[in-house]
């Protein structure tokens, strides 16, 4: 009820206005920011003429005034009818994002969290990201990059990156410089599990969003081929990797892209080592799916990092492997259809060796119809085999070096 009273409401913009008391005006925005805790009182007390100038204008104040006023934006852009006001309002904004880059360690945490607010109002998002070519989105990168060890700042910042990204903006998201890497250092660095969480979900979004020909989808491939690299601590990314180029590989468009570059497939590749499972898995399965096109067997059946990862997959021990293991089967076998594969498929060093020797170790649930698939492919590259060595022998009797 306290909050109906306009009376209340008028004294505090003018404590806010005229105090000269710094706690005074302390204590009026924390009655502020407390008074505004449902969705009804944050739109009255918005609607109260002068208030949020009177915010605003303490936004340079002392640090404690800081902290308080970033309290009250947070509690009232909660409200969705608030939203487009606030929006609208320039100085609001800046003073968002001096808070945002100057302020102290809780008012930092808590404008991100206003922002975490705003970025959940799709209809308004675009004037968000590209609010004074693109401040907002480069403070809160800032933000969260230098402020690893602060929970709140890293939770709601990557949070409000997150609100950030949809199909809509995904495109305009992924120009900023550091938002990749940003994210990345999140889920593999940050030691707060939201932070992780909504770093995750903000890449997926991306990697769901951006398709070729998109002019940032170059961008994302780029560095989805060179972000393990720069990542100390690959295994807790690995996973997320693969899933992210499971997510590009699901549109055929894409698929041809990713094939073309020796890089992307050398990248996949390599993640067929990695100590985690699942994503072992999951390289496999981006393999056959790239290997869905036929425009795209040329690539793969030619590319050594690729066939050495299906060869490390039939290396690995153990009934948990053979269903990632037949998938490789079957991978082989269709770039075995491809007659310009034959003789990389045949000449790859321990390919053959190992398929075989899967063929004879695998358990006896596995289906019979994958053993015949496997026999057929191997008789294909022995064969194949044979003839190059063939070839290699008459031309060395008869003096010509192959």
């Amino acid at each position: 009820h306290m909050v109906n009273n306009t009376n209340l409401l008028d004294g505090l913009v003018k404590v806010l206005t005229f105090a000269a008391d710094t706690k005074e005006q302390v204590n009026a925005v924390w009655t502020i920011s407390n008074l505004a805790i449902t969705d009804a009182a944050r739109v009255k007390i918005l609607s109260q003429p002068n208030l949020l100038l009177s915010l605003i204008q303490l936004t340079e104040q002392h640090s404690d005034l800081k902290t308080e006023v970033a309290a009250a934006f947070m509690n009232l852009t909660a409200a969705s009818l608030n939203q487009e006001k606030l929006i609208d309002s320039p100085e609001f904004l800046n003073s968002l994002i001096s808070l945002l880059s100057t302020g102290p360690y809780e008012a930092k945490s808590r404008a991100a969290g206003a922002l975490r607010n705003l970025a959940s109002n799709k209809l308004s998002m675009h004037r968000l990201i590209s609010f004074e070519r693109g401040k907002i989105i480069d403070a809160l990168i800032n933000a969260v990059t230098n402020n690893m060890n602060d929970e709140k700042i890293c939770c709601r910042g990557a949070g409000a990156l997150k609100n950030f990204i949809s199909k809509n903006s995904a495109e305009e998201m992924a120009e900023y410089e550091g938002l990749f890497q940003t994210l990345a250092t999140l889920v593999c660095e940050c030691k707060y599990a939201y932070a992780r969480k909504a770093a995750s979900e903000a890449l997926n979004g991306l990697a769901t969003h951006l398709k070729y020909p998109s002019p940032s989808h170059k961008v994302l491939l780029k560095f989805l081929t060179t972000s393990s690299k720069m990542i100390e601590d690959t295994d807790d990314y690995d996973l997320l990797l693969t899933e992210l180029f499971l997510l590009q590989s699901a549109t055929v468009e894409n698929r041809l892209q990713m094939a073309k570059d020796k890089l992307i497939l050398e990248s996949i590749s390599s993640l067929a080592y990695s100590n985690i499972s699942k994503a072992r898995a999951n390289a496999a399965r981006i393999l056959c799916m790239l290997a869905s096109k036929k425009e795209n067997l040329e690539a793969l059946g030619h590319c050594r990092a690729v066939l050495s990862a299906a060869s490390s997959i039939f290396q690995l021990k153990g009934v948990e492997h053979e269903e990632m293991q037949a998938k490789m089967l079957d991978f082989i076998s269709t770039l075995a259809t491809n007659e310009g594969n034959m003789r990389s498929l045949a000449s790859h060093n321990g390919l053959l060796e190992s398929m075989h020797s899967f063929a004879r170790s695998s358990s006896e649930s596995t289906n019979v119809e994958e053993r015949v698939k496997t026999v057929r492919s191997l008789i294909r590259l022995f064969r194949m085999d044979l003839i190059r060595k063939q070839s290699h022998m008459i031309a060395s009797s008869s003096g010509v070096h192959a």
